[in-house]
């Protein structure tokens, strides 16, 4: 019979590495090159494949100045602090994160609030 054990996790430093781009500029691309080539063991978080989480009534937007309403805008910013999370989770137990992202330079405050809280911790 299985019994529950508490799981206690040294933290360890880990590499994180962050690629962001506009659409189409070769993030996820770059990002699968590295971790070909790259050593040691890494967890690779795409901001995109945890935007397509949401599976109906997902706001897709291939052209951000042209395409995106509030409902994209909000389905982005609910991804960061996930993005975010997933990848405090992996440092927490050494693991080295990559996470591929799209920041707009005029909504790059959003990240940059979460990326500091991670750096903290």
């Amino acid at each position: 019979m299985f019994e529950p054990q508490e799981l206690c996790y040294t933290s360890m430093m880990a590499t994180l590495l962050l690629i962001t781009g506009p659409s189409g500029a070769g993030k996820s691309t770059t990002s699968k090159k590295f971790l070909d080539q790259v050593s040691g063991v890494w967890a690779y978080v795409n901001q995109d494949n945890i935007r397509q989480l949401v599976t109906n009534g997902y706001a897709g937007a291939d052209d951000y100045e042209k395409n995106w309403t509030d409902e994209t805008k909000r389905q982005w910013n609910v991804s960061i602090p996930i993005c975010i999370d997933i990848a405090k989770h992996y440092q927490e137990v050494g693991i080295n994160c990559l996470i591929d992202f799209f920041a707009p330079p005029e909504e790059f405050d959003e990240w940059e609030k979460y990326l500091k809280i991670l750096l903290i911790n």
